[in-house]
């Protein structure tokens, strides 16, 4: 496991009033055994939740993505040499993660072999034949009241591998799909979007204005997309300012160099959760200050 741990905050928002909060869904998994808790989020991608530690108003725990196809040699002097696992098993990785339950905010260890927020939305809901809960990426406090009032006047977006990416397959974001077939079409590995309001034309008696919640839907949807989003920009408008904020480098991160030791795996998990502890105590006053408890509590 790479010493370079990076962690970002998400709030997770339930795909419905009657579908368990996220914290009774996170203990009702970890009340199964391991085979039971083990969910096949997309071809080849078997998630599942491997610890978990309750706490008053936090749980604390660990999902692992199982990797049994497409295993990497070792390397020696002597060349490579498959790679042989004992039968049924396979590769373990990590990602650590802190869920706040008042707020409804996890952090969550960034590791895209394993557990990104796509994942993981897609894994709680299968555990519970719903909709996907969404993880919402927690802006910097600042920039979050600004996004909340201000207008969006143009975005832009740079997708690499534009045509593997689901963001692009989601009906509240149907437009973007013109970026697949355009990369379809010309065999692009990349591109770039921008979408524009335009500027007034002296016989216009309006300025054009971009539609405000199919934008958000967009922005929200992109953001949260994973590393195939290599930008994502976007320019408001207040008191007639306008201001371009990047939305992936806004989002609350953390990234630290910690002692890891893949023999241990006990120690290594907690050396994770204490990075992860640091990091929420350190944030967690502005952010009850944001959210808050939700009505209805956990």
């Amino acid at each position: 496991m790479d010493a370079n741990v990076t962690a970002k905050f998400f709030r997770v928002i339930k795909p419905e009033a009657a579908a368990p909060n996220t914290d009774t869904l996170l203990k009702n998994l970890h009340a199964k055994d391991l085979t039971a808790r083990s969910i096949a989020v997309d071809e080849g991608i078997v998630l599942r939740l491997e610890r978990l530690e309750a706490e008053p108003n936090y749980l604390s725990g660990e999902f692992c993505r199982i990797q049994k196809t497409n295993i990497p040699p070792t390397a020696g002097d002597d060349g490579l040499t498959p790679t042989v696992l004992e039968g049924g098993k396979g590769l373990g990785h990590l990602a650590a993660f802190r869920y706040h339950i008042p707020t409804q905010i996890i952090l969550l260890q960034m590791n895209r072999l394993c557990a990104t927020s796509n994942r993981i939305s897609l894994y709680l809901g299968l555990a519970e034949n719903k909709p996907l809960y969404v993880l919402d990426p927690v802006l910097r406090a600042d920039v979050f009241k600004r996004m909340r009032h201000a207008e969006v006047r143009a975005f832009s977006v740079r997708i690499a591998e534009p045509q593997n990416l689901a963001a692009l397959d989601d009906p509240s974001v149907s437009a973007m799909k013109i970026a697949r077939a355009a990369a379809k079409a010309f065999n692009a590995r990349e591109i770039e979007i921008i979408v524009h309001a335009g500027i007034k034309k002296k016989k216009e008696k309006i300025r054009p204005r971009l539609l405000q919640m199919p934008v958000r839907k967009a922005l929200a949807k992109l953001s949260k997309a994973g590393d195939d989003v290599k930008s994502l920009r976007a320019q408001i408008v207040e008191a007639n300012e306008t201001d371009w904020i990047d939305l992936l480098e806004e989002q609350i991160k953390l990234t630290e160099v910690l002692d890891l030791n893949s023999g241990n795996p006990e120690g290594n998990y907690q050396e994770r959760k204490k990075f992860l502890i640091n990091f929420f105590n350190a944030n967690i006053e502005g952010l009850k200050e944001l959210y808050g408890p939700h009505d209805g509590g956990n």
